[in-house]
């Protein structure tokens, strides 16, 4: 008997160890199942290309000893006219001049005032084949040029966007001095055959993004859809705004934040870009929803966000300011756009030197991205500055010759080939 118990007990045993072994075995099995498939899903990101790009041509340079009256102080918005000629927007002196090849002044469109055909502040420089259209948001007016620079109509929009100003106000910074980028985000912009985009009121900015007008101001369509949880003004003395913050959450009233591109392939067809949450929706101009796409992270996006949450967090302290929160900040992880002719999409994004703080460990500011015409993140343009010198976001294509245009902090308009 005794015999049979050992016999019974080794056997036991043995199934203990056995079924042990085993269970390791298949725990063993399944974690390695585990990384294979984060390692497939993982590989199927594709890996998106830099490109650096370093070597350009200086279209215009600002000589100190030649200041007089015609030299470019503050390039804010250039705008290329597939003909050779670059249109800039100079802020500081508040004129839109016309650069033909060489870099010399050809012409000037309009000027500071408010009588017709003056603005205060342009917002947006819009080059269609009926004529050049300037945006001035600051007095509800967008001005019609043509090539000659003669004023041929204006479109009075403030009576559409009843408490638009307050809105406007609410989502833009005091403009900034020197050489920056301007907000353009929920901002009026022309589209091809005169149709105009507008921002909604702040009675209608829970209805849509956008409304599409024709020149004489009739409706046409709603164009992009809110945000879920978008919210139109700071809310309980900012502790909804602050407590986004301290969750690294994007706040609500940051989440409506779109500005538009036209798909030059397509003329009645747009790209919505909304910023704050790096998403592209592509709408026709009745107001149907084609598809949407929700933009793949990179490091250079990565770094504009946590530069971001960290400003806030350090803005937003008791101790920085009276009513914490009601810095509404601006997150811009996209902040300019525009579209080949074949329906591509390229896009800015870039990390501010000179801002009061910076976390960043990105050496360059200016990045350009390339997406394929159905919003794929396809290639990714690091412009290479120099020392000392450093290039805002502003920036158009010359698509013919593959050069992209972009202006530094010294007034320099630059071509960087492609």
């Amino acid at each position: 008997m005794d015999q049979v118990f050992d016999d019974i007990l080794i056997w036991k045993l043995k199934c203990i160890i056995l079924l042990k072994y085993l269970f390791f075995t298949l725990s063993f099995i399944l974690v390695l199942c585990t990384l294979v498939s984060c390692q497939s899903e993982s590989s199927s990101i594709p890996s998106v290309e830099v490109i650096e790009l370093e070597d350009y041509e200086t279209i215009y340079e600002f000589q100190e000893i030649q200041f007089d009256s015609t030299a470019i102080l503050s390039p804010s918005i250039i705008t290329y006219d597939d003909q050779s000629n670059l249109y800039v927007y100079d802020r500081q002196r508040g004129k839109v001049v016309e650069l033909d090849s060489v870099g010399d002044i050809v012409n000037e469109y309009g000027r500071v005032g408010r009588g017709p055909g003056e603005f205060r502040f342009i917002n947006r420089i819009t080059l269609q084949q009926n004529g050049l259209y300037l945006v001035d948001h600051w007095q509800f007016f967008i001005h019609k040029y043509n090539r000659k620079g003669e004023l041929v109509s204006a479109m009075n929009y403030g009576s559409y966007t009843t408490g638009g100003q307050s809105m406007l106000n609410l989502l833009s910074a005091v403009v900034p001095e020197g050489i920056q980028t301007i907000d353009i985000n929920n901002r009026p912009y022309v589209m091809p055959e005169g149709k105009v985009l507008l921002p909604l009121g702040r009675d209608k900015v829970d209805r849509s993004i956008y409304e599409l007008r024709d020149w004489e101001g009739n409706y046409l369509a709603d164009i992009g859809e809110v945000p879920e949880g978008s919210l139109f003004l700071p809310e309980g003395g900012g502790d909804v705004f602050l407590s986004a913050i301290e969750n690294r959450e994007i706040p609500g009233i940051l989440k409506r934040r779109a500005f538009p591109v036209s798909d030059q392939a397509n003329h009645g067809e747009l790209f919505l870009i909304y910023s704050a949450t790096a998403r592209i929706v592509k709408y026709d101009t009745t107001g149907t929803k084609l598809w949407e796409r929700k933009i793949q992270p990179t490091p250079e996006i990565e770094a504009v966000t946590r530069d971001y949450f960290k400003t806030m967090e350090k803005q937003n302290k008791a101790s920085n300011q009276r009513n914490p929160g009601t810095n509404i900040g601006m997150l811009r992880k996209y902040t300019a756009g525009v579209s080949s002719p074949e329906g591509e999409l390229y896009l800015a994004t870039y990390t501010d030197p000179d801002t009061t703080v910076s976390f960043s460990e990105l050496s360059e500011p200016l990045w350009i991205h390339r997406f394929s015409s159905e919003g794929e993140l396809a290639r990714r343009y690091k412009m290479i500055s120099g020392t000392g010198t450093s290039l805002p976001s502003v920036f158009d294509i010359d698509f013919d010759d593959r050069r992209i245009f972009v202006v530094t902090n010294k007034a320099e308009i630059r071509a960087y080939p492609f």
